[in-house]
């Protein structure tokens, strides 16, 4: 589910001077816990995803899962937050609540899966679930400057992965798009997350060192965070 309509890849490949230079930053990732906080760990490896948002529910909260699996032996939190920037009716931490406690869909992932004979999605307690902050714009302090650097945020990545400056006038016309919605979702906007699913990866620290948005290959995301783990174990960053 795209909040932009924007094709590229978003991904930002750790230890690169471009990945360095934009988003080695403080991260947001603020959410109220549906299940037990996740474990302090060395890294935190969230999935940032919609309860209506289909792809989520075929590709990347499988994906998540299977994760978990591969690195429970390793000082990682795997964690799963639910955002909402659209189909407000249906992206609630209501239905997120009740999708951790029996395995409730909704909306466009019951429409899906129902025909393959799925009427549930199971996450196992070993992920912890989140629902994001999520408040009225109008309640957003110093939202002038919210969106003026969400919409720095969003431009700076799709040129750099796009290799050359976006059309003059575009940082305006993401801005316009972004003061267009009626909910401000912190971990979601404050990351500059262009949809649903995005991955993101940070430290200890919460400093955010890695994202992408939409499909990625499990292979990618375990080598980035096995990684990131080997260069905090050899002191890199301090």
């Amino acid at each position: 589910r795209v909040l932009l309509s924007v094709s590229v890849d978003t991904s930002l490949a750790p230890r690169t001077g471009l990945f360095s230079a934009y988003m080695a930053r403080r991260g947001e990732l603020k959410c109220e816990w549906l299940t037990a906080q996740p474990a302090e760990a060395s890294l935190i490896v969230a999935l940032v995803f919609q309860v209506n948002c289909a792809g989520c529910f075929f590709h990347a909260l499988p994906m998540l899962i299977e994760l978990a699996r591969r690195l429970e032996a390793d000082p990682v939190s795997v964690v799963a937050l639910s955002t909402c920037y659209e189909d407000l009716e249906y992206n609630t931490k209501e239905n997120t609540r009740a999708l951790v406690a029996n395995g409730t869909i909704v909306g466009e992932v019951k429409r899906a899966l129902e025909p393959l004979g799925k009427t549930r999605f199971d996450l196992p307690p070993t992920i912890a679930v989140g629902f994001d902050e999520v408040r009225a714009v109008a309640d957003v302090d110093d939202l002038e400057k919210h969106l003026d650097d969400q919409a720095e945020r969003m431009v700076a990545r799709i040129e750099a992965h796009g290799g050359r400056p976006l059309p003059p006038g575009s940082r305006d016309a993401v801005r316009r798009t972004l003061s267009a919605k009626h909910t401000y979702a912190t971990t979601f906007d404050g990351n500059g997350l262009l949809g649903t699913p995005s991955w993101l990866i940070f430290d200890s620290k919460k400093d955010l060192q890695y994202t992408k948005f939409g499909h990625v290959a499990i292979e990618e995301l375990e080598a980035t965070v096995r990684d990131l783990l080997s260069g905090e174990s050899r002191g890199e960053g301090e």
